[in-house]
């Protein structure tokens, strides 16, 4: 799915920064994270730990910043406490073209003057 949706980015004339993949760090507590090993990120799951820059599936360049969404610290189960599980996975991101993230958007913006959504919002354009 990855490659298809790679191939299909950088075909689309609407995308200026084609498939710009990048990789990104993503935290969530262990069992989360086995689901998205398994069966990939899901969106409808998006809002459940943060909403800054709206809902969707959160990615970090830093991994300090990530690790704060682990739970195995102050979170988690208390096995995971114990035995000071944290959850981590480092992930290919299509970022494609970014617009600025706000709290009370459901999803990216369109483009100015267009009706195509951006790809990805970031908390800093």
């Amino acid at each position: 799915h990855f490659k298809l949706r790679m191939n299909e980015m950088d075909a689309d004339p609407n995308i200026t920064n084609k498939s710009n993949m990048k990789e990104l760090f993503h935290g969530s507590d262990i069992g989360a994270l086995r689901q998205i090993y398994t069966v990939g990120f899901n969106r409808s799951y998006a809002g459940v730990n943060a909403t800054l820059y709206g809902k969707g599936d959160y990615f970090a360049v830093d991994a300090r910043y990530s690790l704060g969404y682990s739970r195995g610290g102050s979170g988690g189960t208390a096995a995971a406490r114990q035995n000071k599980l944290l959850g981590m996975l480092l992930v290919q991101v299509l970022t494609g073209d970014s617009a600025q993230g706000a709290t009370d958007i459901p999803e990216a913006p369109c483009k100015p003057g267009t009706q195509t959504p951006y790809n990805s919002v970031v908390d800093d354009v």
